[in-house]
């Protein structure tokens, strides 16, 4: 199971570095905690997603090296600026410093910002694909990223936070998709996207199966949070309980939160069967492969 990952990672680690901008004197803080923060690592499961996608539907991997990177810097700069003190307030990511402990707040939102742009102009200029092909990737990228997509989501969740009052479940997982699972969904609907035949029932497919595992990755994340010590998540453990955040576990309860995490890896599993067929078996796929290495992840 770990043999593709291993391997879209290596390639992955291989290949960001050239897409990342070279250091200058005279933006060095910056260019720093841009590559301090990339560097970090994480499991990388985004471009890992991506890679699958495409060994599965036949897609040359390095027409899609730039997808991987891009996605990447959105993901990167959405965690550099939710540790900051006035978004989540977390000192650690990834077993390391945060990027506005180990340079200082306003260096860290301006990584951010130039991560979040990188990530347009790196597909913009990934000249393997067509114009119009990367014209509908940079907009599915923003539409993820954006007001209705992750940014929305994060508005959401700091507007409920600073309510200080539990949310509903609907709000909750709404919160979520858009958070979370929206940028899931870019990875597999921009990876389709840079394929030869796109069909449109099978984008809804494909995009039901992204948002189901977006959304399972986040319940996920709720029951790690409680289960997993510090070392093992590479982050302070139960911070979701300390900042008294609406989660999953803290509606549902730990039991009733794993099983609410079984039947979407259900909904997930027939969608992304569906949108195989009858091009090939699903479970026979690298995708199927990595999609259930993120449904047994401890971290």
């Amino acid at each position: 199971m770990s043999d593709y990952l291993s391997r879209y990672q290596d390639r992955f680690q291989r290949i960001y570095p050239d897409y990342l901008p070279y250091n200058d004197e005279h933006i060095g803080d910056v260019y720093r905690a841009v590559h301090y923060s990339f560097a970090a690592g994480g499991k990388r499961l985004r471009p890992a997603l991506v890679y699958a996608l495409a060994d599965s539907l036949g897609i040359a991997l390095s027409s899609v090296d730039a997808l991987a990177v891009a996605i990447e810097c959105i993901h990167t700069y959405s965690l550099i600026h939710d540790d900051l003190p006035d978004m989540d307030n977390d000192d650690f990511r990834r077993g390391k410093p945060a990027c506005h402990k180990q340079f200082n707040p306003a260096t860290a939102i301006l990584a951010g910002d130039a991560l979040n742009t990188l990530a347009f102009d790196i597909l913009a200029s990934n000249t393997s694909l067509s114009a119009d092909k990367r014209l509908q990737q940079i907009r599915q990228l923003a539409q993820a990223a954006g007001i209705d997509g992750m940014v929305g989501g994060q508005d959401t969740d700091m507007t409920c936070e600073n309510a200080k009052r539990p949310i509903e479940l609907a709000t909750l997982t709404t919160l979520h998709q858009r958070k979370t699972a929206k940028l899931i969904e870019a990875c597999l609907l921009m990876t389709y996207t840079a394929g030869e035949h796109v069909d449109n029932d099978k984008t809804t497919q494909l995009s039901q199966a992204a948002l189901s595992l977006g959304l399972l990755y986040q319940i996920q994340d709720d029951i790690l949070d409680v289960t997993q010590s510090s070392d093992i998540l590479g982050k302070p453990a139960a911070s979701d309980l300390d900042n008294a955040k609406t989660t999953y576990v803290s509606l549902l309860g730990l039991a009733d939160a794993q099983q609410a995490a079984q039947r979407t890896a259900s909904d997930m599993q027939q969608a992304l069967s569906d949108f195989f067929t009858p091009h090939c078996d699903y479970q026979e796929t690298s995708l199927a492969t990595i999609v259930q290495q993120i449904i047994s992840r401890q971290h």
